[in-house]
């Protein structure tokens, strides 16, 4: 079954943290977007920070998803041509808020808290504030959202998310408005929270992580290997 749809990972895999998508990428995804592929790119970054990174590197019909799928846009238009948004649950949102406000008392200007829209995502400033801060939620989360929250920890940050909220769940929002097959699928990520979208593509791609159905040491690699799938259809 031929692949329709390639669903991409951004920091750490499409680019190093706070650098630029390097030129080769770029040309290899807009290269697979001129083969009929449609592109989504997802992260726990804001749908306003994905909208203006995508219109830079010059993607055309690209399906943005921020904050780990909890937004969808169609377009990177401001606003965009459809945006789909998961339910959030009220008592979910208060606890966000109120673990907001206790991170922000116990560690002030050691942390820069990404103003999301519903995620909760916190950068430590040191690699210190970032093990006491993994500690803080550690201790804090079973005692009052253990089971209603999602700890990811990355390289440069952590994220406190509601459990419906994951980059699987948004995947299947995308195939069912799509209408696609899991056969029709390849997901390329590096990290845990990445897994959820694995697990419903037919297809996953791991850079530098094994939890999928192929490993490669970094994104050209992976690159080089979908358009030759591509290809061979």
């Amino acid at each position: 079954m031929a692949i329709k749809l390639i669903i991409f990972d951004v920091d750490d895999t499409l680019a190093e943290p706070n650098n630029p998508i390097d030129e080769i990428i770029i040309r290899s995804l807009k290269h697979i977007e001129c083969l009929g592929i449609k592109i989504a790119l997802i992260s726990g970054k804001p749908s306003a920070y994905m909208s203006g990174m995508v219109r830079q590197i010059g993607l055309q019909k690209a399906i943005i998803c921020g904050e780990n799928g909890a937004f969808i846009n169609y377009s990177s238009n401001f606003p965009p041509e459809k945006e789909i948004i998961t339910p959030f649950k009220k008592h979910e949102i208060e606890l966000l808020e109120k673990l907001k406000f206790n991170i922000t008392n116990e560690f002030g200007q050691k942390v820069w808290i990404q103003p999301n829209r519903v995620n909760l995502t916190i950068f430590p400033k040191t690699k210190e504030s970032k093990n006491d801060l993994s500690q803080f939620l550690a201790a804090i989360s079973k005692k009052t959202f253990f089971d209603e929250l999602k700890i990811y920890e990355h390289s440069d940050s952590i994220e406190v998310v509601p459990l419906d909220i994951n980059k699987g769940n948004a995947l299947k929002k995308i195939m069912s408005l799509e209408k696609l097959k899991k056969e029709e699928i390849i997901a390329v990520g590096n990290g845990e929270n990445d897994i959820p979208m694995f697990k419903e593509a037919g297809i996953s791609i791991g850079i530098k992580f094994h939890d999928a159905t192929h490993t490669f040491s970094n994104i050209e690699k992976a690159l080089e290997y979908i358009i030759e799938i591509i290809k061979k259809e």
